[in-house]
C-alpha cells in the first residue's frame, strides 16, 4: 500500500469508497485510486460489472522521503484492474456483455450455476416475467430423495434442481436448462424413470430462493469485495472454508456475484452449482461448473468439521466424511464431472455492508489447479416471507 493513499481518503468525494491504489506515477507525480459508488453492495441498488469505472487522480507531492497526496480529483477510468484483465475473464465479460441484446430489456447479463433450495412440495414457480404476478412457466421439484434399495447416493436432505442463472433484474433471476434433481449424480441406468421433471425453458426465479457453492473465480479467498473488482475494497469473512456456501446470493452482473457470507455482504466472483465432489478422477464426465472452476488449491484436501446444510465428502476417493447422526451418500456411480478450481465461504446470519468495514486487497489471491475438491452442496437459509 503506498504511503499516499491514507492521505487521499480524505479527499474522496461523498458517495463513493475507496479501493486499491492501483498505481503511482513519480515521473508525472500523480496516484490513483480505484473508487467505487457506496451502493455497490446494496441488493436494492447493485453495481453492474460492465458499468463505466471512476478513478480517484491524487496529485502527490514529496515530503519527509515519502509521497503525500495534496489535491485530488475523480476521473473517468479506461484501463482495466489487474486480475479483471486476465484473456480468460476479458473474454468472458465480452462474451456476456454480448449477449445482452439476446435478453429481455433491462436484464443484467450473468454466468453462474445454482440450485433451487424452495421446500414447498409444489415446486419453486418459473415465471415468465420478474414479477409474482407473472404467469407461471412451470416448476422446479422441491428436495427429491431416491430410493434404489440402498443403491443410491441421496444425501440426507435430497437432491436439489440445478440450472443455469444467465440473468438479472429486480430481485429475480433469469435461469434456463434445470435438470432433474440428482440425475447426474446417481446411476443413470436405474434413476426413476418417474422421478420429478423440471422446467427446463427460460424463466424468472425469486432471489431468494435459489443456493449455490462458491467457486475459485481467480480473486482473493476468505471474503468478499465491496464491487464487482478485484481493485475494490475487501473485508474479510471470519468463518470461511472450503465447501460453504452463501447464505443469500441478492443479485449478480457477469461472473460476479453479490451474495451474504458469514455475517458480511458484498461480491464473489463465480459460482457453481456442483452438490458433491470426490478425487476420483476415474468418475470426471461433464459438468456446468467447469466454467466456475469449483475446485480447490493445490494439495491434500481434509474435512473442516461438519457442514451446516447438507453433506460433505472427504479427500478420500468414493468415502463420505463422518458425521454424527447423519447417514452419507454412498457415491456409488457419480455421474457429475468436478471442474478445476474453487473457493467457498460459510453462511452469516446477520448483513454487515463491506463499506463499513472495507480494508484493502494484499497479493493472496487464489490460482486455477488442476487438482479436484469439494463443492458441497447445502441449503441456505431463506426469509420467511417470499417471493413466489
Amino acid at each position: 500500500m503506498p504511503s499516499w493513499r491514507a492521505g487521499a481518503l480524505p479527499l474522496l468525494p461523498s458517495g463513493y469508497v475507496a479501493g486499491q491504489a492501483y498505481r503511482t506515477d513519480e515521473a508525472a507525480m500523480e496516484g490513483f485510486l480505484a473508487v467505487y459508488p457506496i451502493s455497490a453492495d446494496d441488493p436494492k441498488s447493485p453495481l453492474s460489472t460492465f458499468a463505466p469505472r471512476q478513478a480517484l487522480v491524487v496529485k502527490l507531492a514529496r515530503r519527509d522521503d515519502a509521497l503525500r497526496a495534496i489535491s485530488a480529483e475523480l476521473k473517468p477510468r479506461t484501463e482495466a484492474a489487474q486480475s479483471d484483465s486476465d484473456d480468460e475473464q476479458a473474454e468472458l465479460q465480452a462474451k456476456l456483455e454480448a449477449r445482452r441484446g439476446e435478453l429481455p430489456p433491462g436484464t443484467e447479463p450473468c454466468e453462474h450455476h445454482g440450485w433451487s433450495i424452495d421446500k414447498d412440495p409444489a415446486g419453486l414457480n418459473v415465471r415468465a416475467e420478474p414479477s409474482t404476478t407473472a404467469a407461471i412457466l412451470g416448476r422446479l421439484p422441491p428436495p427429491y430423495k431416491l430410493n434404489l434399495g440402498g443403491a443410491e447416493n441421496t444425501p440426507e436432505g435430497g437432491w436439489l434442481t440445478e440450472f443455469h442463472i444467465i440473468g438479472y433484474r429486480s430481485g429475480w433471476f433469469l435461469i434456463e436448462g434445470a435438470t432433474p434433481p440428482g440425475k447426474d449424480y446417481e446411476d443413470e441406468k436405474r434413476y426413476p424413470h418417474n422421478a420429478p421433471k423440471p422446467y427446463a425453458g427460460r424463466g424468472w426465479v425469486a432471489a431468494n430462493k435459489i443456493g449455490a457453492a462458491f467457486a475459485n473465480g481467480a480473486t482473493r479467498e476468505g471474503g468478499l469485495f465491496q464491487a464487482p473488482h478485484t481493485d475494490a475494497g475487501w473485508t474479510k469473512a471470519e468463518g470461511t472454508s472450503v465447501g460453504d456456501n452463501p447464505a443469500r446470493i441478492f443479485a449478480c452482473s457477469g461472473s460476479w456475484a453479490l451474495v451474504e457470507a458469514s455475517g458480511v455482504r458484498g461480491w464473489w466472483r463465480s459460482l457453481c452449482s456442483n452438490q458433491v465432489t470426490t478425487l476420483d478422477l476415474g468418475l470426471v464426465s461433464r459438468t456446468r461448473c467447469s466454467a466456475q472452476r469449483c475446485a480447490a488449491e493445490p494439495g491434500p484436501m481434509h474435512s473442516r468439521g461438519p457442514p451446516e446444510y447438507g453433506p460433505r465428502i472427504s479427500s478420500a476417493p468414493l468415502r463420505a466424511a463422518p458425521r454424527p447422526g447423519r447417514p452419507q451418500p454412498k457415491f456409488n456411480s457419480l455421474k457429475k464431472s468436478l471442474p478445476l478450481s474453487s473457493t467457498m465461504m460459510k453462511a452469516g446470519k446477520s448483513t454487515t455492508s463491506i463499506r463499513q468495514i472495507a480494508s484493502m486487497p494484499s497479493s493472496g489471491y487464489s490460482s486455477t489447479s488442476t487438482f479436484l475438491m469439494q463443492c458441497s452442496a447445502r441449503f441456505a437459509a431463506a426469509p420467511p416471507i417470499e417471493p413466489r
